[in-house]
């Protein structure tokens, strides 16, 4: 049998385990559809240029494309 604080260590290096997996699952996810999220915003803006203050949400780029085709 293993002594209790050996049992209470492994304890707490799973917990340590199973929380930076998490933590390293969601920066990898962040990394990954983060920029999407923020271009997809960009997009909906109403304004020539894609800096803040954003005046409210519009179509017209997705307008532009369309009438292009």
């Amino acid at each position: 049998m293993r002594p209790l604080a050996q049992d209470r260590a492994g304890l707490t290096m799973r917990a340590l385990v199973r929380t930076f997996s998490w933590l390293y699952a969601v920066a990898i996810y962040g990394f990954i559809f983060l920029p999407v999220v923020v271009l997809v915003l960009f997009s909906l803006q109403a304004t020539s240029f894609p800096i803040p203050p954003f005046t409210g949400p519009s179509l017209r780029w997705y307008d532009a494309v369309l009438a292009d085709t």
